[in-house]
């Protein structure tokens, strides 16, 4: 029986090693899980970061438009219109001043008529 005693201690040392072994194991895996969570959370917290320092950009971005730029394009929004009517006011004008000159023109030529006539007689 002596030797079934001796087999037995000779089993029992590998199956504590194995038992450390599978323990620092677990451990292991552990230590890993928990830095894999935790470099997770630290890209996830530079993402959310990144994401509201992009939305105070734009933010900002768009309280200097309406700032800055929005007068500026309502101003240039009244030039195109001042514009226009200048356009349209140079261009009655323009049909005004042809008539004038059309009736200079067959006022003079009656004029002439006349004129070579009371020559001619």
């Amino acid at each position: 029986m002596a030797p079934s005693c001796k087999a037995k201690s000779d089993v029992s040392p590998p199956d504590l090693i194995t038992q450390e072994a599978q323990s620092q194991t677990s451990q292991d895996l552990d230590t890993s899980a928990m830095q894999g969570l935790l470099e997770k959370h630290k890209k996830s917290v530079k993402a959310h970061t990144i994401r509201g320092k992009l939305e105070v950009a734009v933010q900002r971005d768009e309280e200097q438009f309406r700032t800055r730029r929005l007068p500026q394009v309502e101003r240039l929004c009244e030039l195109v219109q001042k514009k226009r009517k200048l356009e349209d006011t140079i261009l009655s004008s323009k049909a005004e001043l042809d008539n004038v000159i059309e009736n200079a023109v067959k006022h003079l030529q009656m004029a002439i008529e006349k004129r070579t006539e009371d020559l001619q007689t």
